[in-house]
């Protein structure tokens, strides 16, 4: 007892709890009717209050005037608690005057934005996993196309191993024979009878270039003066006219047809001028049962001998020379033609003269 005594004389702290007493008492083996009897003998009185004695027990108060007892202690905290209270109910008064109305706003407010968090966060987690899933799935079928690539050639490498080599060597050969062989230029020659045929061209064809209008006057002009010389050979009939007769050249459909294609290369349109439609005095050129009548006539009395000929490119320019009445070279007559698979070699594309 002595012992506990100078022990509660020596506390450091300014109170006791109850829960440290009971250790104190348990820890020492202090008996509990002796220590209550010797803590009613120490009183206090209250010096607030005159009338009557506050009695404590030992608990109330230590031997040091400086500290306070657990009594004194749950004093403090009623006083603590009645000044929670105070603040509680000014809160309490606070919010009393907000409205529910702005609570309510507030509170909706909040939701509002913690759900479009949620949706925002659900919305972007979608996106990912699909974008993953797209990705994983163009990479499996990438990897199984080249592993079935890599299997089929592994397997014909291994069935003809022969084979392969085989064709690489055959290839290789062939592009070797055609290294080997010599480069060959194809030239243009131009015939005799191409030159013959142009030399008839010189007087037979207008002039004409790649500007002109190849139309129903430029084709009877191509046919009369193409026939109305009357070439050996030609057939040719009398055909009565208002005051005389005429000798013309009757030339099949099938016949003009033919020469147009060798000349131009091109199709003859169907012209087909009928007898009534001939002026009076015309040299006759009309169309009637699949034939050409075309009156015969004579060509000035130029001679044409061929000069020379020059390749540009894709064209070719063959020059003739003029000689008229005993007089050489008064002009030249320029051909533009073409290589062409025909019987001449040739199409003409254009024709000049100068003089």
């Amino acid at each position: 007892m002595e012992n506990w005594r100078e022990l509660l004389k020596d506390k450091p702290v300014k109170y006791w709890i109850r829960t440290e007493i009971e250790e104190i008492i348990k820890d020492k083996s202090v008996d509990r009717e002796r220590f209550y009897e010797y803590s009613a003998k120490r009183t206090i009185m209250n010096p607030v209050v005159t009338d009557y004695t506050l009695k404590r027990r030992l608990v109330q108060h230590c031997v040091n005037n400086d500290e306070f007892s657990a009594c004194s202690l749950r004093q403090r905290r009623v006083v603590v608690s009645q000044r929670c209270h105070r603040i509680a109910s000014l809160l309490r008064l606070a919010l009393t005057q907000i409205s529910g109305a702005d609570i309510h706003r507030y509170l909706r407010n909040a939701v509002l934005v913690k759900v479009k968090k949620l949706c925002l966060l659900v919305f972007m987690t979608t996106i990912l996993c699909l974008t993953a899933c797209g990705t994983d799935k163009k990479d499996e079928a990438l990897e199984s196309s080249s592993s079935i690539l890599q299997t089929e050639t592994t397997t014909d490498t291994k069935k003809n191993p022969e084979e392969t080599s085989g064709e690489m060597e055959t290839t290789s050969s062939a592009e070797n024979e055609q290294e080997s062989l010599p480069k060959t230029e194809t030239t243009f020659e131009l015939t005799e009878q191409g030159k013959n045929f142009l030399t008839q061209m010189c007087k037979k064809l207008n002039d004409f270039n790649s500007q002109t209008a190849k139309d129903e006057t430029f084709w009877r002009d191509f046919l009369f003066y193409s026939y109305t010389g009357a070439s050996e050979g030609a057939e040719t009939e009398t055909v009565p006219r208002d005051d005389f007769d005429e000798t013309v050249v009757k030339i099949s459909l099938q016949e003009a047809e033919a020469y147009a294609k060798l000349v131009f290369g091109v199709d003859l349109p169907d012209i087909k001028p009928s007898f009534e439609d001939m002026e009076q005095g015309q040299t006759s050129f009309y169309y009637q049962n699949g034939y050409y009548y075309i009156g015969v006539s004579d060509y000035p009395d130029y001679q044409y001998t061929f000069a020379d000929y020059e390749e540009s490119g894709d064209s070719i320019t063959v020059r003739y020379t003029i000689d008229f009445e005993g007089e050489s070279n008064v002009g030249t007559v320029c051909f533009g033609i073409v290589p062409k698979d025909n019987e001449n070699g040739f199409i003409i594309t254009s024709k000049s003269t100068e003089f």
